[in-house]
């Protein structure tokens, strides 16, 4: 396929050099802002959901003994619901590893029982080939003696 090739325009419908700066300075400074614009939305996103998933601290110091002892019977719970979830994780994400690596054993194991094995070459005589083909009957064959033989006749000479 050939390139395609740049049409060119005339002469009074092409766009001065000034006028391609400009145009291309406000799309450099419109995918700028939209750049600013997705970072805020994804900041503001992360801010939500941090928000949502972790609950409001309270004030330590307007807290008094058995509040702050409760606050940390809550803080230790959080933390070994979170010790559980991660162990559980761990374990299953252990078990299917393992299922990955049988499930490649035994694709390796089907795609060998079908595998043709690589044939090797095998240097065989002419006579090897006829033993085998004729059987032990104790005779040389000589292919030659087969072949036509070509006589020349020699018509017209005197000696």
């Amino acid at each position: 396929m050939a390139p395609a090739r740049r049409m060119s325009l005339p002469y009074d419908q092409r766009i001065s050099p000034l006028r391609m700066q400009q145009l291309k300075c406000s799309l450099i400074k419109w995918a700028l802002s939209e750049v600013k614009k997705q970072e805020e939305e994804a900041a503001a996103n992360r801010e939500a959901a941090l928000a949502e998933r972790v609950p409001a601290f309270p004030d330590i110091d307007s807290l008094d003994e058995e509040a702050l002892k409760q606050l940390c019977r809550d803080l230790h719970g959080m933390c070994d619901k979170c010790d559980d979830s991660k162990y559980d994780l761990e374990t299953k994400q252990n078990k299917q590893a393992t299922e990955i690596v049988e499930l490649k054993k035994r694709i390796q194991d089907v795609k060998a029982k079908f595998k043709k094995p690589a044939l090797k070459r095998v240097k065989v005589t002419v006579a090897q080939m006829m033993k085998t083909l004729l059987g032990n009957k104790g005779k040389q064959v000589d292919m030659r003696s087969q072949l036509k033989k070509h006589v020349v006749i020699n018509e017209g000479k005197e000696e």
